[in-house]
């Protein structure tokens, strides 16, 4: 008995010893502090079921290769499922079953798989013998109807029972049900032959493939056996794989010459050429003037639909004859007999009209569900934008951000001032002032302001009570809202708030278009710090419709009210852009944009501007470097020089010239620059050394121009990945090393004096991480002021390897207001989670053997696997599909960070690296310490008094 109650006393003691050691997040603090949401991005296909009584929901699929099941009420997600990264996650068809099951084809035609509608529950999966003839360098839209040598499906059977998958010179049939292989053909196609189209009924499958761009070819199948009851030859001349289109209806095959606007058709069942009819003697007021023309889905059986520019006619075929049903403006589906037009901003069903916000572009994807019984119908719209409405007879009923989940550029604004920091700013400002009456004076203003501010704000309330008018945008005591801006390649801008991830406004450029690499740039040149002044931002990019190399977007990233009325167009290429700390007049920053003759512009372009630059005497250097290059140049601005104008007068500003003062070209020829990373910019580093065990202070390189450049070897037999450490003013190469055996993608971070990156060993087949610490070797001085000019001597670095057991995707680290909290590794791994990680875990000084200084410094021995500690989850239970990027931001608290995550999901959350010192805690007992400081209050006055009366006492004896 004894003995049992001393096992129980140990287990109790130790349980009591590790309480300090747990960390746990509550449910009651799930979204607290944190938000996520779910995106299915740039969408390519979309369907809805035709009636309302069979309704089953949206089908969607994207370009990232995500298939989801969309709610139509609530336009909530009731599933999705993301297919692998990269080429074999994309997909190639999609098909809805009457039965309720959704069938999709992937990996070239190689994969076809059958999901249940309303779970999303795999129901069967078959590999098939396929390969498509083509290998395409991008997702194919799903909804175009003209797509040569792409994967082709259809149903057929009776009562569509199954399923043909075509690819390449191969036909494949399976049983929807079971996905048992029903027969297979190869159909010998001459060569530079492409299958075009496919189609199915009850009992034929016709299968439709183009010859040397003249003629085509229709076989005919029994949908049951796969016998080939019949071969035709068509003669086309005219046939493009470029411009031409092909569709195959129920009844006959449809092909349109954009060039001469003529229609060509012939029945299926019939032997008969191919017929011709001219559009521009059928349909009114229609021209050949190089317009935009394709056949487009109508839905209905014997029906096609033709779009001409921006107009729609709704083509019948019966037999040889062709007639027109209808015209519309900008429509976006023909489906159900419904007709859909407007222009693009009002959407015209029957009789009634809905509005679209111009921020949206135009309809680009549809469907319509209808009741005509009781007159009512639903409708699902892609927009240009890549977001999704939906629809219904009362107007728009829920809207989908689904651009979201393709964002590539982010800035997170600081809100403007609420009243507590006005008054301590005031207060700071008061300080060195000696002249009384010009405090009394500034005292007045600040309490006329805080007046008026009040009144404002109160009317604002009061308003909200009546009619919700967006967020209340003012910074927090702590400064940990901000304002999350957000731009998509295709000229999509949001911003979000983050507390909540609610969208304050959005704006949409049609004509905007990211530059080559697919990333626009976003710079914030003006904050919320300098009113009267309104906050300024910049979104840089090329230009779709006229003929700028470059322009420039200027906005108010507080509301996302233009600046200008229409961009700024620049007549010169942009290869380089440098955001400078130097304030112009207008508490401007200045942006400097590296053209492609190697001048410089600034932005904003004016002479107070150029005037600026000159006055401060500044020394300006510019690094280039080409993605997949093999040499890094580096350029000095001649500012002593002054600005010249443009040569033709087409820039409004001036140009500085610029001179080559450096370049490195790396010495393997199959070498090639696969990233170049900097240190984050005015990054605050609290200590510049560390203190060793004889008390010695080993002090830290801190070059603030110092950057990481990564090359691949271009010979996969052997891989080969070379590190350099180079100063970006004179170009010298501080440090390089090579990883024999490693592939690419390299992921890395730099920050003070180190270096984290990792890459993949393909000899053992394993993660690795690799982590650079850079020391002067002189260990008695330290630097206020640096100069790459006049370097110290080339400091030692000490380096250590370790493995990780899992795939990174990208790799950051934390970022604190002053720098004194500790630095935290962010990584972003494949499966979806976010880890943070200590510096002090990938410390150089980690050895076998422990020595007194790992005592001291409390540095754990050296293993080389690092274990990811669940605890160490950012975003716990909450995956993060395909994380590409993860942004840190600092805020008004030292110990806090804020993280957000970028992929095809969005994660907000904040982060203490080193654990909330400067905040206490949210279960702080407030109580017992009120209650403690007036006892201890009370207490002194008592004895005090007590003291006074015994000291009086001693006295009188």
């Amino acid at each position: 008995m004894a003995i049992k109650w001393c096992y129980v006393f140990l287990c109790l003691c130790t349980c009591v010893c590790l309480l300090h050691e747990t960390s746990a997040l509550y449910e009651d603090q799930v979204g607290l502090y944190d938000w996520y949401q779910q995106y299915v991005g740039p969408v390519s296909y979309a369907s809805i079921d035709s009636t309302v009584s069979t309704n089953r929901g949206i089908v969607v699929a994207s370009e990232n290769g995500v298939l989801a099941h969309i709610d139509t009420l609530s336009g909530d997600l009731v599933w999705r499922t993301v297919f692998a990264p990269g080429r074999n996650g994309w997909i190639d068809a999609i098909l809805r079953t009457p039965g309720g099951s959704l069938l999709s084809v992937s990996k070239n035609g190689r994969v076809l798989r059958s999901w249940e509608l309303d779970e999303g529950l795999l129901k069967w999966e078959v590999v098939t013998n396929l390969t498509a003839s083509q290998e395409q360098d991008s997702p194919l839209p799903l909804n175009e109807i003209w797509r040569p040598g792409a994967v082709q499906a259809a149903l057929t059977g009776g009562k569509q029972s199954l399923v043909a998958v075509a690819a390449g010179e191969d036909l494949s049939v399976h049983s929807v049900k079971t996905g048992e292989v029903k027969w297979t053909h190869t159909l010998n196609l001459p060569n530079e032959s492409l299958l075009c189209s496919m189609i199915g009924q009850e009992k034929t499958l016709y299968v439709l493939a183009a010859v040397d761009e003249s003629n085509l070819i229709l076989f005919t199948f029994a949908a049951s056996t796969g016998e080939l009851t019949s071969t035709r030859e068509l003669t086309a001349s005219w046939l493009s794989m470029d411009t031409t289109s092909c569709l195959l209806t129920t009844t006959h095959l449809v092909c349109l010459e954009p060039s001469k606007l003529n229609l060509y058709h012939t029945p299926l069942s019939a032997s008969t050429p191919l017929q011709q009819t001219m559009l521009t003697t059928l349909l009114e007021q229609v021209v050949v003037d190089n317009q935009q023309a394709k056949l487009v889905l109508a839905g209905i059986s014997d029906n096609v639909g033709v779009e001409i520019g921006s107009t729609q006619w709704l083509l019948s075929l019966e037999g040889p004859q062709v007639s027109v049903l209808s015209k519309s403006g900008h429509a976006v589906s023909l489906v159900g007999g419904v007709t859909v037009g407007g222009d693009g901003r009002t959407l015209v069903v029957g009789d009634k009209e809905v509005e679209l916000k111009e921020y949206r572009g135009k309809p680009l994807l549809g469907g319509v569900q209808s009741d005509k019984g009781r007159d009512r119908y639903r409708m699902v719209l892609v927009m240009e934008d890549h977001s999704i409405l939906g629809i219904n007879q009362d107007g728009v009923m829920w809207a989908r951000e689904d651009a979201l989940g393709a964002a590539v550029a982010v800035e997170m604004l600081d809100l403007p001032a609420g009243q507590s920091e006005k008054i301590e700013s005031f207060v700071e400002m008061t300080k060195s002032e000696a002249n009384p009456l010009k405090v009394a004076a500034l005292r007045a203003q600040l309490q006329f302001t805080l007046a008026k501010e009040f009144l404002m704000n109160l009317n604002k309330e009061v308003a909200s009570l009546l009619q919700y008018d967006g967020p209340h945008l003012v910074r927090d005591r702590f400064n940990t809202r901000k304002l999350i801006l957000v731009t998509t390649a295709n000229g999509k801008m949001y911003a979000l708030d983050s507390r909540n991830g609610e969208v304050v406004w959005q704006s949409f450029l049609s004509s905007f278009a990211a530059f080559q690499d697919g990333r626009p740039l976003l710079h914030v040149l003006r904050t919320t710090s300098h009113p009267p002044h309104p906050s300024l931002a910049v979104l840089v990019g090329r230009s779709q419709t006229s003929g700028c190399s470059t322009v420039i977007y200027e906005f108010n990233p507080l509301t996302g009210e233009a600046m200008n009325s229409e961009p700024h167009c620049l007549p010169f290429q942009i290869t380089q852009t440098l955001l400078l700390p130097t304030l112009d007049h207008t508490h401007s920053k200045i942006l400097l944009l590296l053209t492609s003759d190697n001048m410089v512009a600034t932005y904003p372009s004016s002479t107070e501007v150029m005037e600026t630059l000159m006055v401060s005497q500044e020394q300006l250097y510019l690094l280039v470097a080409i993605q997949g290059g093999s040499d890094i140049t580096g350029y000095r601005v001649l500012l002593d020089e002054g600005g010249l104008p443009s040569p033709d007068n087409s820039y409004p500003g001036y140009l500085f010239r610029t001179e080559q003062f450096w370049q490195v070209r790396f010495p393997v020829e199959n070498e090639q620059i696969a990233a170049v990373v900097g240190k984050k910019a005015y990054e605050h580093v609290s200590s510049q050394g560390d203190v060793l065990a004889d008390r010695n202070v080993q002090y830290k390189y801190l070059n603030p121009n110092l950057v990481g450049v990564v090359t691949e070897s271009t010979d996969r037999t052997k891989p080969l990945v070379t590190v350099y450490l180079i100063d970006s003013i004179t170009g010298a190469i501080i440090y390089h090393t090579s990883h024999k055996n490693a592939l690419g993608p390299v992921h890395m971070a730099h920050s003070e004096n180190w270096v984290v990156y990792e890459f993949f060993n393909s000899k053992q087949r394993r993660h690795e991480l690799v982590v650079l610490e850079l020391y002067e070797i002189h260990t008695n001085q330290s630097h206020t002021v640096w100069s790459s000019l006049a370097p110290p001597p080339t400091p030692a670095v000490m380096s250590q390897a370790y493995t990780l057991p899992t795939t990174i995707t990208t790799l950051t680290t934390t970022q604190t207001l002053r720098g004194i909290t500790y630095k935290g590794v962010i990584f972003g791994l494949a499966s979806g989670r976010v880890v943070i990680m200590p510096k002090s875990l990938l410390n150089h000084r980690r050895e076998l053997e422990i020595t007194d200084q790992m005592k001291e410094d409390g540095t754990p021995p050296y293993h080389p696997e690092i274990p990811l500690n669940p605890l160490s989850f950012v975003n716990y239970n909450r995956t993060v599909a395909r994380i590409r990027e993860i942004y840190a931001t600092p805020s008004g608290l030292e110990s806090t960070c804020l993280l957000f995550v970028c992929g095809l999901d969005l994660y907000y959350t904040r982060v203490t690296p080193s654990n909330q010192f400067d905040l206490l805690a949210e279960d702080f007992d407030y109580t017992l310490i009120s209650a403690v400081v007036v006892g201890m209050f009370v207490a002194t006055l008592v004895l005090s008094r007590l003291s006074a009366k015994k000291m009086l006492k001693s006295l009188w004896k």
